[in-house]
């Protein structure tokens, strides 16, 4: 689906490993993601959608993989909640708009430094 911006929500699936068997990048009109069964969002899958406001991560996710969710400038909070064990770098990069982010105690490794790059203060 990528670049595909007649996208206004998904259902994200896997191929029955967890892992997401398809990328939504540049789908600019995506504004809400179940992601269903995934529990591996691969690097740059939701590279600038455009994701609205509070991004909710279910805790059947259990990595978030580089630059996974880089770009989305209307995503004001992220919230991982309790399941989400592992982030890697810049994940969040160039969402400039985060103010909040919660973590899980579930979450046991940052990989590689921030998931926010130099965005997040």
């Amino acid at each position: 689906f990528y670049g595909q911006t007649g996208i206004y929500s998904a259902r994200a699936k896997s191929n029955g490993d967890g892992v997401l068997e398809i990328t939504y990048a540049m789908c600019s009109n995506l504004e809400v993601v179940d992601f269903g069964d995934i529990t591996d969002i691969q690097e740059y899958s939701f590279l600038s959608c455009g994701l609205k406001s509070e991004l909710n991560i279910p805790g059947t996710v259990k990595i978030i993989r580089a630059g996974a969710f880089d770009n989305n400038e209307k995503i004001t909070a992220v919230k991982l909640q309790e399941g989400v064990e592992e982030i890697e770098r810049d994940c969040f990069d160039e969402c400039y708009s985060v103010r909040n982010i919660y973590f899980p105690k579930s979450l046991t490794s940052i990989v590689n430094g921030s998931p926010f790059g130099t965005s997040f203060n």
